[in-house]
């Protein structure tokens, strides 16, 4: 796998939408709503995992000081069963760490899961 992790950018809107549609549905975010998020930088991060030159997914947390919680992580459905979801995890749960989070929640109470691997909570020193 030579997947790399990457911050989000605005330019990454015009992949992410469609997508967002497909795995969110109903729920999907709007093009305003992205940059309203993205624009909720440094609190709010959002990351982008590339393989070669394709973006096949992308993350979201937001940094509440002790408690990071996961707002957003999608895994384009060809990419899936490859460990991109955990990558993308990791890196979050590590930047937030670098700015003092001790604990990281990820679940339907803390934001949206673009999967059907269920839901994870624990420490992020863990």
């Amino acid at each position: 796998m030579s997947v790399t992790v990457r911050p989000l950018s605005w330019r990454d809107l015009d992949v992410i939408l469609p997508l967002e549609r497909e795995l969110f549905g109903h729920e999907a975010w709007d093009a305003r709503s992205w940059w309203e998020e993205l624009a909720a930088r440094p609190r709010r991060e959002y990351v982008a995992a590339q393989d070669g030159g394709n973006l096949v997914g992308y993350a979201g947390i937001d940094d509440q000081g002790d408690v990071a919680d996961v707002m957003t992580i999608a895994v384009v459905p060809s990419a899936r069963r490859r460990g991109i979801g955990r990558v993308l995890l990791d890196s979050l749960l590590a930047r937030a760490r670098a700015r003092g989070a001790r604990r990281g929640t990820a679940g339907p109470e803390a934001g949206r899961i673009g999967h059907d691997e269920g839901t994870h909570e624990g420490e992020t020193d863990g």
